[in-house]
């Protein structure tokens, strides 16, 4: 346990963010320690979709076996850059073997266990944040453009393993409610009942470092160069050549959060899953209540007040590499021939979600480095786990008893 000695995180999105909030509620000191503050982080980019419907880890053969078709080359959302090649290939030959039938039921075991406590998670954070209305449970929507995938898109959800989450087909009025704000036909979808979505990312990472600032936690505005360990004490190394001593580390650093670890001599298979959005104001009707997923164009579409947001795509990258001009085309073009109302100017972004092969997230203690402590990883569902990662970890931190089983999680099995 963490007694009366300074901690720091290394991150501050929202993975990060929330593990300052519950330790600050557990009394123990912390700093956060980040050189990015505002739009750079993965979390303010996302949809919004607090997705606990997603129980099943995307290390799954099927998933391997349907990559072709999924390619941006051939119109899908994943793409593989040539420049980073060496970046993607080592990570995705450690995918192939991480994505066994047998693997992908044992990981997607420890993934629902892990995912049963996250909208609650969630709704104890708006209710610690003091606004219930951060937090929406509307559910959400997938919409189909043909007869073809409408059918079995509403086959494999209605049979799909959902953790908490129902699917249903969607009623005849919804769908024309959706149908009416864009150009396109729909010829069916379905409507997910008990997932959520949140008022806005960026107020969510405001609110939270507002009541952080408001309990003395202190922030850094610094890149973490290298760290290293003396007896019982880290020094965190920064770029302009100062140091901060910690008693202990929780490395929330998101893509480069494995960078980190090389002094520990920690090896960890991260890559930046990268995605691209497109946002403005909103220029029409829509009063759809949840993300709508155009699942024939890989699209997510949310509203966040007086704004839409549209994200896509999958990008196995170098996280420091340039962002690729054609995603926000593509985007942009799905959003016409859809009949988006999304006015201009269509403001692009582009984040990196940190994903391991296996697409578990490393969460706890390294095995030969005490103190050192592993909170990265989320992939798609950084946002979805930041506040139940958060409240285990800092159980775990704080010397408590977690409700569940989290070595699946560790860092070390890599």
């Amino acid at each position: 346990m963490i007694a009366k000695c300074k901690l720091w995180i290394i991150g501050s999105g929202i993975v990060g963010l929330c593990v300052a909030h519950e330790l600050v509620r557990r009394q123990v000191p912390v700093g956060i320690v980040s050189a990015h503050w505002g739009e750079e982080r993965a979390s303010y980019g996302n949809a919004g979709h607090i997705a606990v419907e997603q129980v099943e880890t995307l290390a799954d053969p099927r998933m391997l076996k349907s990559l072709p078709g999924r390619l941006f080359s051939r119109g899908g959302p994943a793409a593989f850059p040539i420049r980073d090649l060496f970046t993607w290939l080592p990570f995705g030959l450690k995918y192939i073997r991480r994505s066994t039938p047998s693997q992908f039921s044992r990981n997607s075991v420890a993934l629902e266990t892990l995912m049963n406590g996250a909208l609650g998670a969630w709704q104890q954070l708006a209710l610690n944040l003091g606004d219930s209305a951060l937090l929406k449970t509307n559910g959400h929507y997938v919409a189909y453009e043909s007869k073809r995938t409408a059918a079995r898109g509403s086959e494999h959800w209605q049979n799909a393993n959902l953790g908490m989450v129902s699917a249903e087909p969607l009623d005849i009025n919804t769908l024309r409610l959706i149908e009416g704000s864009l150009h396109a036909t729909l010829h069916g979808g379905v409507r997910f009942v008990g997932s959520g979505q949140v008022q806005s990312p960026p107020l969510i990472l405001d609110r939270l470092e507002s009541a952080l600032q408001s309990q003395g936690v202190e922030f850094r505005t610094a890149e973490v160069k290298n760290i290293t360990k003396d007896a019982d004490t880290f020094k965190l190394l920064l770029r302009d050549s100062s140091a901060i001593d910690a008693s202990a580390v929780v490395i929330a650093a998101g893509a480069r959060s494995h960078e980190l670890l090389k002094p520990f001599n920690l090896k960890i298979p991260l890559i930046a899953e990268r995605g691209y959005h497109l946002e403005g104001p909103v220029a029409g009707s829509w009063d759809i209540d949840g993300p709508v997923v155009f699942e024939d164009r890989h699209v997510v579409v949310s509203r966040f007040n007086d704004r839409l947001r549209a994200t896509s795509f999958v990008e196995f990258a170098h996280h420091r590499s340039p962002p690729d001009l054609r995603k926000w085309q593509r985007l942009n073009r799905h959003l016409e021939e859809l009949g988006i109302p999304m006015g201009g100017p269509r403001i692009p972004w582009m984040g990196a979600r940190p994903t391991l092969p296996d697409y578990l997230p490393a969460l706890g203690q390294t095995r030969h480095v005490p103190g050192l402590w592993t909170a990265f990883g989320h992939q798609h569902l950084g946002l979805t786990l930041a506040p139940i990662t958060a409240r285990y970890l800092a159980q775990m931190i704080c010397g408590e008893k977690t409700m569940i089983d989290l070595s699946p999680f560790s860092v070390d099995r890599f």
